[in-house]
């Protein structure tokens, strides 16, 4: 009895294949940030981040956990369950809000006129559910800038 093993790996070859490594997403930059409400105890922020996913396929994402850090000082946390999808190989404009304690803005406020060229470095570190279809595995997501105040602020 001769066996032909052409089907069986075609089939393993299409299934590993189509189970590639999902490579993490890239945060190129932010935006810009806009001032939603402020009041004596809060403000509310929202930000737009330009996203880049590498991949040659659409990745889905949700719960995201990003912490925003104004040199080593966290200033703000997003948090947001929304699923979004990005397709392959393609750049995309994430909105998202944020609260920041309207004390911290304050005196940042009052750091920025007194040293408006002075360099700062702001960062967002957090985590990102990636996956396709039903599967996620989450995936850290970093971006860092360092600009002086002068240029942050046009």
């Amino acid at each position: 009895m001769k066996v032909n093993y052409f089907p069986f790996l075609l089939i393993t070859f299409l299934f590993v294949s189509a189970c590639q490594q999902i490579q993490p997403l890239q945060c190129k930059k932010i935006a810009r940030f806009e001032v939603i409400e402020a009041s004596i105890q809060e403000t509310q922020m929202a930000l737009e981040l330009i996203i880049e996913n590498p991949n040659a396929f659409t990745v889905d994402v949700k719960n995201l956990h990003f912490y925003l850090y104004k040199e080593d000082q966290q200033v703000g946390m997003i948090h947001s369950d929304s699923l979004m999808h990005f397709k392959a190989n393609t750049t995309a404009i994430i909105k998202l809000n944020t609260t920041i304690e309207t004390k911290k803005i304050i005196r940042n406020a009052i750091d920025m006129l007194l040293n408006a060229n002075q360099t700062v470095q702001f960062k967002i570190t957090g985590t990102a559910a990636v996956g396709r279809g039903h599967v996620f595995i989450n995936m850290p997501i970093h971006y860092s800038i360092e600009k002086t105040w002068k240029e942050l602020v046009r």
